[in-house]
């Protein structure tokens, strides 16, 4: 079986340090050179051998700092100052002698964890020796099942939320679940318990850091993983716990029997407390903090006067593998703890399970697949909205034609107002939505004929759903003319207007704020009424027009919820076509006799939408913008996906 690289790589920091701080005989460092340049010896068995043959001798005698004396050049002799050299920080790492030992069982003797032991070895020119070192009593034996026995309480139920995870197809990120797999192999982990205590006693150093090494180091090294990033794994287990049957919540009916509601408030109270267990006991391997008061810890200081469970994982290492003082940093440091790392964009288990739960590679390459393309149905249907004509005519162009034609016969050329006066082009679009898309908004009453031409009386809203958006609609209206009243002959092309909307022409600045006002409120309107379609869509889809049409005859009062986007939302008077107004218009002959959301091509509620949005992005509303944007990137992201695919 290869050696761990990170343990070879602790092997030769060893062996070098020991080379530079031991007293080394010629005759044993011509040993050494030969067992160097070895090549038929393993790097670990090259490392391993150099340290049991060097680590009796005596060690360096430090040699004491020199005072050193300083003078500056170029003046009299002035009195010398004495600099101290600071000593090269000692290396972090296990003592090779037992020098400390006696010191460890005093520093812990209260607690009667660790007791002395003598083992025989031979590394010697007579062949025989005593070393001198700790091994745990069974005082810590007790404290080792106990902490095993947390851990096979996580593990009971630990498989089946991480297999839940699998089966839930709204979970599509994998990064919880591979750190649950890490969690897993460390919950594993069960050092020195299997071992019977007489086996226990005979344990050198190399063992007992072979048995602790993968217990202790997984909690420091979940340590460092994000508060945020631990407390969503937390969140994530316990969501899947209480889908399983042995946590999950019986559900109690109005018509279910006293006696039956009783039994079934005293199951789930029951698994509620089991659910708050497990999470505690989950939270004290995963604490926010190393010092807070949880189940371990809490056990631990009134049971064995240990602190905390960090402070226990510390206290072995330190005396069964490091035979000398060492902290937290130390550990980090000699053992490279880094926050664990997992991969983002797989799922870490079998190919073949993947499979049967479609997180593999290519059934999540497919789902992504999918809902690009859902979304990029929306962004799709805007631009139809964008590129929306009438017969064949510009939606804004024949707006200000019909508001045009409501004043004055004569005939002008439209299309180079837009293009070179597009304020007065602007002007016109506004007079033409307040006098006749505004009625069908803000819940003034509209005569309608319904399937059977019976007359209906009615408002698609009622006045209270677009009130502030009417309000708004006042404000920009009454800004404009006042701007139009102080600036009559200010020209704009729309070529200006464009780099105005840019902020490429700073000197007219309150034209740009203007125009952003106009850009947000059409653009708010365009996207509500633009989802209250797709919500129509969804209702006849599921095929809910045969319900009773009374029901079809209310006025919106409010926004749908988003749960209904599941079912979907009736248009209000949806088969009804427009008859007249409370309020008519000379604009009315556009909205009389058309059906009102029957398709792009001739409803009414249709056209509004295309309006509204047109409008928007001839003001170049930073929002409709994004969204274009927005389509592009999803376009190039399932092109890059076909590519793959090829």
């Amino acid at each position: 079986m290869a050696a761990d690289p990170s343990d070879i790589r602790r092997l030769e920091r060893r062996a070098k340090s020991m080379l530079m701080d031991k007293e080394i005989p010629q005759p044993k460092m011509e040993l050494v050179r030969s067992l160097l340049t070895n090549q038929d010896l393993l790097p670990g068995e090259r490392y391993s051998a150099i340290i049991s043959l060097i680590q009796s001798c005596p060690n360096k005698k430090a040699p004491r700092p020199q005072n050193a004396r300083i003078e500056v050049p170029g003046r009299k002799s002035q009195r010398a100052q004495d600099v101290e050299i600071p000593a090269e920080p000692k290396h972090p790492g296990p003592e090779m002698s037992s020098a400390f030992i006696g010191h460890l069982q005093w520093k812990y003797r209260d607690l009667k964890l660790f007791k002395k032991r003598y083992l025989i070895h031979a590394n010697n020119r007579l062949g025989i020796g005593f070393k001198k070192r700790l091994i745990p009593t069974k005082r810590c034996m007790k404290v080792f099942r106990e902490m095993v026995a947390f851990q096979e309480e996580v593990l009971s139920s630990l498989s089946a939320v991480m297999l839940a995870i699998l089966k839930d197809e709204t979970i599509q990120d994998p990064v919880d679940f591979n750190y649950l797999r890490l969690i897993r192999r460390w919950m594993l982990e069960t050092p020195l318990v299997e071992y019977q205590y007489d086996t226990i006693k005979w344990l050198d150093r190399n063992a007992f850091e072979s048995e602790l090494k993968n217990f202790v180091l997984p909690f420091f090294a979940f340590q460092k993983v994000s508060i945020e990033r631990r407390e969503h794994i937390l969140q994530t287990i316990e969501t899947m716990l209480r889908t399983l049957p042995d946590y999950k919540k019986e559900e109690i009916n109005e018509k279910d029997p006293e006696q039956v509601r009783r039994e079934k408030e005293k199951l789930n109270l029951a698994r509620e407390k089991r659910v708050y267990d497990y999470m505690v006991l989950m939270r004290s391997f995963l604490p926010s903090k190393v010092d807070e008061d949880n189940k371990i810890n809490v056990l631990l200081r009134n049971r064995y006067d240990i602190p905390t469970y960090a402070e226990f994982l510390r206290m072995v290492m330190e005396v069964l593998v490091f035979w000398c003082d060492m902290d937290y940093r130390d550990l980090e440091r000699y053992y490279e703890i880094e926050t664990p790392v997992v991969r983002t964009g797989d799922w870490d288990y079998s190919l073949s399970e993947l499979k049967k739960y479609g997180k593999d590679p290519e059934s999540r390459k497919r789902r992504k697949v999918d809902l690009l393309k859902e979304r990029l149905n929306g962004y799709d249907a805007l631009l139809e909205y964008l590129k929306l004509k009438q017969q064949g005519h510009d939606l804004l162009v024949r707006a200000y034609e019909e508001q045009w034609k409501t004043g004055s016969r004569r005939l002008i050329d439209i299309e180079e107002i837009k293009d070179n006066d597009f304020i007065k082009f602007l002007d016109g679009c506004l007079n033409f939505y307040n006098n006749s898309y505004l009625r069908l908004l803000d819940g003034s009453l509209i005569y309608l004929d319904d399937p059977v031409r019976n007359p209906i009386d009615g408002s698609f809203f009622s006045p209270e759903y677009f009130s502030s958006d009417t309000a708004k609609l006042k404000e920009i209206l009454t800004d404009f003319y006042r701007f139009r009243s102080d600036n009559p002959i200010t020209v704009l092309s729309r070529e200006e207007v464009k780099r105005i909307c840019r902020g490429q022409i700073k000197s007219i600045g309150h034209v740009e704020t203007l125009l952003r006002s106009i850009g947000a409120y059409f653009y708010t309107i365009a996207k509500e009424v633009h989802w209250l379609l797709d919500l129509h869509t969804t209702w006849c889809g599921l095929g809910a027009a045969a319900r009773d049409p009374e029901l079809l005859r209310i006025p919106l009062s409010e926004r749908p919820s988003f749960e209904t986007e599941a079912i979907g939302r009736p248009f209000p008077f949806f088969d009804c076509k427009i008859n007249g107004f409370q309020r008519p218009s000379p604009l009315d002959k556009g909205l009389v006799g058309r059906a009102l959301v029957d398709n792009m091509e001739n409803g009414v509620f249709p056209f509004l939408v295309g309006f509204c949005y047109q409008l928007a992005w001839e003001c170049m509303h930073f929002e409709l913008l994004e969204d274009l944007e927005e389509r592009k990137k999803i376009i190039r992201e399932l092109r890059e996906l076909a590519g793959k695919a090829l």
